[in-house]
C-alpha cells in the first residue's frame, strides 16, 4: 500500500486526475481487505 500512496502522490502533482482516482480505489481496495483478513470474523491474527 505504501506504494501506491506515492504513485498517487506523483500523480496528483502531474495532475493526472484519472490514474490518481484508480490508485486510490486500489488502496481502498487492499486496505478494505487488510482489514477484514486482521479483524474480520475468520481473523488471522491472533489478538
Amino acid at each position: 500500500m505504501m506504494y501506491m500512496t506515492g504513485a498517487t502522490a506523483v500523480r496528483v502533482v502531474r495532475r493526472e486526475w484519472g490514474y490518481a482516482l484508480g490508485d486510490l480505489t486500489f488502496i481502498a481496495l487492499s486496505g478494505f481487505a487488510a482489514w477484514g483478513w486482521a479483524f474480520g470474523p475468520g481473523a488471522q491474527l491472533s489478538c
